[in-house]
């Protein structure tokens, strides 16, 4: 991500007089494993890392803490930084540490839709309910129909709540998914891919209730388990939604029983490993193809330039076990909201057909580049479609826009992001694209040279 948050950089003094090691606050996005082996080195040990803020003369200090996730048996520990008690008011007001204690949270009223605490969890408001209807009433309620007639609108963020694409925006960002680098292939297997997302939700909290306990990723040869899913369903079996993640693999269709003559099918990737069918009315289905129109190209296969491309769907259902008398166990999943997302080939999200061309071309050249991702207010007024982060010394990041609609209202949106770009970048510090009158990407700024790939440790 591209923002205008002041660096804040972190003194680690050495137990044993040596030098300090000096980071920036900023690697716990950029650079987590670098971010994390560096407090995992001081953790527990005196005296303690302190940021450039001072009160009477003395650096104010920091304290490490370590929360430990367990993910399907496997258990990590995850490291954060926190102010001292009652020192928050000492720090900087542009410090990440100022006025509360909570971890990279500055003010809660200018930022509430994400709040990170001191014991790692994050909290995340989402425009979505995970409780259960009561009763019938509830779904005629006019707050529920305001709800059901914004679900599907393009941004992540509204009324300062995620919308449920938001929430997988946010949680693909915390897989370190939304940007490419060659070294990061493996990270793209269906059983890390899933292990990532899983480990991603892992100290998440979604109104009030913690993912761990509700989520559950489902991927074709990625160590799915049956028993879990099951499991799952059981656990929240009348007492709140399930949230699952997963690939589609064709396109919706007709489903109607006798009881639900309006049922769709949704077709997920591996869900007949794990005993697991998908369903959904189709009021709330609704024009899918019409909102998502390169899902619709994507999934029925007709559209030469989107081949490889994946849809990924995320969705809120209640679930329950069905035991026939003969035949296998299965999972019922009732769809109430879901939402679709584009990515290329490596998983990287793309929100058109032209975006996807640039990711393909990127991917190719062999470039290092991320997808930043609005689901986090705190950003700058304007978000390019994608950052290449190789074409200069360490902090130098060449932003890239793709302008692919020529509407009276796009126009003047696209004059106000050139007059920024060229302001903040100058001329030449950006690259930009207009399919409309450039049938062919124009060339990519050229990649400096680098020492190794920080994402190989990723």
């Amino acid at each position: 991500m591209i923002n205008n948050r002041p660096q804040t950089w972190l003194t680690f003094p050495s137990a044993t007089g040596g030098p300090p090691e000096r980071v920036d606050y900023a690697w716990r996005l950029s650079r987590p494993a670098v971010f994390q082996a560096c407090l995992a080195r001081h953790h527990g040990k005196l005296p303690r890392p302190h940021c450039d803020c001072h009160d009477q003369g003395r650096p104010l200090q920091l304290s490490i803490k370590g929360r430990t996730d367990e993910v399907e048996g496997q258990k990590r520990t995850v490291y954060h930084l926190a102010c001292q008690k009652q020192e928050g008011r000492l720090h900087r007001p542009g410090c990440p540490f100022h006025g509360t204690s909570e971890t990279g949270q500055t003010d809660g009223a200018r930022m509430p839709a994400i709040r990170s605490h001191e014991d790692g969890t994050v909290s995340m408001a989402v425009d979505i309910p995970f409780g259960l209807a009561t009763r019938a009433a509830d779904a005629e309620d006019p707050r529920e129909q305001e709800r059901e007639r914004g679900r599907f609108g393009g941004s992540g963020l509204q009324r300062n709540r995620l919308t449920l694409l938001g929430l997988l925006w946010a949680i693909w960002d915390r897989a370190h998914l939304s940007g490419w680098s060659p070294a990061q292939t493996k990270a793209r297997f269906p059983r890390v891919l899933r292990q990532r997302l899983l480990t991603a939700m892992a100290g998440l909290e979604t109104n009030g209730v913690a993912l761990a306990q509700v989520a559950d990723v489902v991927l074709w040869k990625a160590d799915c388990r049956a028993t879990a899913l099951q499991d799952l369903a059981v656990r929240n079996s009348g007492r709140s939604r399930v949230l699952l993640i997963g690939r589609l693999s064709a396109l919706p269709m007709p489903a109607p029983t006798p009881h639900a003559p309006d049922r769709w099918r949704m077709s997920l990737d591996g869900t007949s490993d794990v005993g697991l069918s998908v369903f959904i009315e189709g009021g709330r289905l609704g024009n899918w193809a019409g909102r998502y129109p390169l899902a619709a190209r994507v999934l029925d296969g007709t559209d030469g330039p989107s081949a490889g491309a994946n849809v990924f769907v995320i969705l809120t259902a209640t679930m329950r076990v069905y035991a026939p008398p003969a035949g296998p166990t299965r999972v019922i999943a009732d769809v109430q909201d879901y939402a679709l997302m584009e990515t290329s080939p490596q998983m990287v999200p793309v929100a058109s057909a032209y975006e996807l061309r640039v990711a393909n071309d990127l991917v190719a050249a062999g470039r290092r580049f991320s997808k930043p991702l609005r689901y986090d207010p705190d950003l700058e007024p304007v978000l390019p479609d994608f950052v290449l982060q190789d074409t200069g010394p360490a902090g130098r990041r060449t932003p890239m826009e793709v302008f692919g609609r020529t509407d009276e209202a796009y126009q003047a949106r696209q004059a106000e992001k050139t007059g920024w770009y060229d302001l903040r970048y100058g001329r030449a510090g950006w690259w930009s694209w207009e399919p409309a009158t450039q049938p062919e990407p124009p060339p990519f700024p050229p990649a400096a040279l680098h020492g190794q790939d920080p994402d190989a440790r990723r």
